[in-house]
């Protein structure tokens, strides 16, 4: 039986790759993928382009997998992180998919590379303490909403984006829901309204944000009542935290600490995924393995060696006893 050939696509030789990842970036804006995917895949797409000084005239057909080699191990020499490299590597391959779909060129197998999985950077319980601690009445809005937007964070796990484009109307006080309308997946998700999250944005929503008269208001707003940008959350957030006594200012350690929680109460991971609005268990089971590695508690009486050892001191104590 004769072998059958496969034909390689007939690329467009005259494709550019600057051109490209212009029309690239364009199509994505028009599928409504977030700012910050936006922001993300244009940074890395910049830093390789500029570490091999490709301009206007460069053609997709010319970048290789060598291209790609080469630009890693001199990340790796400038001790980036391999998280960081990965990120990078996924957004490029994200591209490079997209143009070889297009036939601008031909496909670009690009691995990501191996590294000691990082331990992910948790407030402590004293932190946590400090930092949900109520504003006193009269305390400015600044520290109010960044009060009320961690205390939602803590108490669901959002993401900033999706907690930055929360409006008042998405808080159901009849129904005790929170709505998230703008989440990372595209998708409509809803989860309970716990009592003490009720109470602070209750109170908050009372405060300073006419009482929820007006449901399209954003939940987080700027001074002027305009959305909330992730920089101007993130810098106050840090003064908050300053403030506050508290060093570190990761916003996104609130969905880490809240999964650790959740998962030492036994949580139920398939629920969990639901929870943090992730598409696969993938990311959900690494929350579990990382976080079940607190394996002190109770240690001793799921043993295998201790509960031997334990029966034989207690037969020898009850035959003592006779």
């Amino acid at each position: 039986m004769a072998k059958r050939t496969i034909k390689k696509a007939q690329v467009d030789t005259r494709a550019k790759l600057l051109e490209s990842f212009d029309t690239f970036i364009a199509e994505k804006d028009a599928r409504n993928l977030s700012k910050k995917t936006l922001h993300n895949y244009e940074q890395s797409f910049n830093f390789f382009t500029r570490y091999h000084s490709f301009d206007e005239d460069t053609l997709l057909e010319q970048i290789t997998e060598s291209d790609i080699y080469k630009w890693v191990s001199h990340l790796k020499k400038d001790d980036v992180k391999p998280t960081s490299i990965n990120h990078y590597l996924r957004d490029l391959r994200t591209f490079f998919n997209w143009a070889a779909a297009k036939e601008y060129c031909n496909p670009i197998e690009i691995k990501e590379i191996e590294g000691q999985e990082e331990a992910l950077k948790l407030y402590t319980d004293d932190e946590i303490k400090r930092l949900l601690e109520k504003p006193s009445r009269d305390a400015e809005y600044v520290e109010w909403r960044t009060y009320a937007m961690i205390s939602l964070m803590a108490a669901s796990a959002a993401r900033v984006d999706t907690t930055l484009n929360m409006k008042v109307g998405d808080i159901d006080f009849v129904e005790k829901s929170i709505y998230f309308n703008k989440t990372k997946n595209k998708k409509i998700n809803h989860l309970p309204l716990s009592g003490a999250l009720e109470s602070v944005l209750k109170e908050y929503i009372k405060l300073f944000r006419d009482n929820g008269k007006d449901p399209d208001l954003y939940l987080f707003a700027r001074v002027d009542d305009t959305k909330l940008t992730y920089n101007a959350a993130r810098l106050a957030y840090k003064r908050y935290c300053e403030n506050r006594g508290v060093e570190r200012y990761n916003l996104h350690g609130w969905r880490h600490n809240f999964s650790k929680n959740y998962i030492n109460e036994n949580g139920n991971p398939m629920k969990l995924m639901q929870i943090l609005d992730h598409s696969s268990m993938n990311m959900t089971r690494r929350y579990v393995k990382l976080f079940t590695q607190d394996l002190k508690t109770d240690f001793d009486d799921l043993s295998l060696l201790d509960n031997v050892k334990k029966g034989t001191s207690r037969k020898k104590t009850i035959r003592k006893a006779k």
